[in-house]
């Protein structure tokens, strides 16, 4: 944990290990085979992926960020339904939205995190995206559209790819062009989207110089013991 704010009470070792034992999943509570693990790192059970596994740990920890939140609307960006069903707890409605593709009933797609003005001012308590930044190089220009449309001392929560950041500054650079393909990025159809990178430091102070608090959690994944990254911001 890294940040200037509050987080829950830090667990040791032993305490995290008995809330969420190695090699089971934190969605389901199914105990994985090493034969299991062989096959690939979702869960041979509920599906769920390595960085979906992370949220019940990431939602223990922002509690105390939480705590004024559970009647409070949060938008979602290309939300999963394992991600609503373990998110949505901690806030009150959803407002799910995406830039492209269809997630699911009282959906809304076309809607770009850069350009968020069919949303009014301080409208939401909370924002959660995961693979979000990792498709733009304007971040800073989604950041500050989230700063506008949250309330103050609401959050938003975001998880780029592991190989999409660095530790370093590293200003957002466009690497390479996503296209759809059989049974990756399919919502895509015939557009493309660019591949971006991005340093860790660069970030966390992009979002201090957006007028949030930052933090960055990182948490390993029980099953396959990987490190994921979150960031946060909370709005001064």
């Amino acid at each position: 944990m890294f940040g200037d704010f509050k987080w829950n009470i830090l667990l040791s070792e032993d305490e995290a290990t008995q809330k969420w034992p190695f090699k089971t999943c934190t969605l389901c509570a199914y105990k994985s085979l090493e034969e299991d693990i062989l096959q690939g790192p979702n869960c041979s059970n509920c599906n769920a992926r390595e960085r979906t596994r992370t949220i019940p740990i990431l939602m223990h920890y922002l509690q105390l960020v939480n705590k004024n939140w559970s009647e409070g609307e949060y938008l979602g960006f290309s939300m999963t339904n394992l991600e609503k069903r373990h998110v949505s707890p901690n806030y009150g409605q959803v407002s799910s939205v995406s830039l492209y593709g269809n997630y699911g009933d009282n959906h809304q797609s076309g809607v770009d995190i850069r350009d968020l003005s069919r949303f009014n001012k301080h409208r939401f308590c909370a924002v959660f995206s995961s693979l979000i930044f990792d498709y733009f190089v304007e971040l800073e220009l989604a950041l500050k559209e989230l700063n506008r449309i949250l309330k103050k001392r609401g959050l938003f929560i975001t998880h780029i790819s592991n190989n999409r950041i660095t530790e370093g500054l590293d200003e957002p650079v466009q690497i390479g062009t996503i296209h759809s393909s059989p049974g990756s990025f399919t919502y895509l159809g015939g557009k493309t989207i660019p591949s971006v990178k991005v340093g860790k430091k660069w970030f966390f102070n992009a979002i201090k110089l957006s007028g949030f608090t930052p933090g960055i959690i990182a948490i390993k994944d029980p099953l396959t013991e990987k490190y994921f990254l979150w960031l946060i911001g909370i709005k001064n």
